[in-house]
């Protein structure tokens, strides 16, 4: 099971599977936006950002199944 811990509140908006192992997802927290990886093993990872924003313009876009 994949897990992500806030600091704050979080918007969670898009997610993918990258792999068999590890989900890819688009993430609002702390007023920034980032997309990160989360491993079934528990680990995670920024991928890209943290990008300033609102929770409404999420400057992400992931594609794929």
């Amino acid at each position: 099971v994949a897990r992500y811990e806030a600091e704050t509140g979080f918007v969670f908006t898009d997610f993918r599977w990258l792999d068999k192992t590890h989900a890819i997802a688009s993430v609002f927290d702390d007023n920034q936006w980032q997309v990160i990886s989360l491993g079934v093993d528990g680990s995670s990872e920024v991928l890209l950002g943290p990008v300033a924003g609102d929770e409404t313009q999420n400057p992400f876009l992931l594609t794929g199944s």
